[in-house]
């Protein structure tokens, strides 16, 4: 639920709950939607490139872009969990735009992520290889380093099975996928 910052002490609340959301992500998605329209407009700025401040009793927003900085008079934001939505004018009330702010993932973030899709895939294909040979048990699974950059090739598992009777050991690799 969007919080309205129409009181002095909620200006200064909103202030320093914004610039703490702010200062916590290095690149925020800025994306600026117009209320009447559906043409949004999206760019990526750095944490330096943001501020929020109170002036004249108004919560202002400023960013700086490439074509220049901007301002906005904050009059309602919301933080979901997600995103940063601000209710905002302009140039005395002939914009409003709705301001949305998604803070950027870190990239070390994305790479566990993958990681962890990548080992629960592997398991996953141990398994389905085991069951096709009766007897057959699933050791372990491990991932290939391949696959870790962007230019190291195919991501590949590798697993190794045990089948019962004879305790012959199979190695299970090359699945590739991606």
């Amino acid at each position: 639920m969007s919080q309205r910052v129409n009181t002095p002490a909620r200006i200064e609340a909103a202030r320093v709950k914004i610039a703490q959301l702010l200062a916590g992500s290095a690149e925020w998605f800025c994306t600026l939607s117009e209320v009447n329209t559906q043409a949004a407009k999206t760019e990526a700025l750095g944490r330096s490139e943001l501020d929020v401040a109170v002036a004249h009793g108004r919560l202002i927003l400023t960013c700086w872009t490439e074509k220049g900085s901007r301002t906005w008079k904050i009059f309602a934001w919301e933080w979901t969990g997600e995103k940063l939505l601000l209710q905002a004018s302009r140039r005395l009330g002939a914009e409003r735009p709705q301001i949305e702010l998604v803070p950027r993932a870190a990239a070390s973030a994305i790479a566990l992520t993958v990681k962890a899709a990548r080992q629960s895939r592997c398991e996953q294909l141990g398994r389905l290889a085991c069951s096709l040979q009766p007897g057959a048990k699933l050791e372990r699974t491990a991932l290939s380093p391949r696959g870790t950059t962007r230019t190291a090739g195919p991501l590949c598992a590798n697993s190794l099975a045990t089948e019962a009777p004879t305790h012959r050991r199979y190695r299970i690799c090359g699945f590739k996928y991606g």
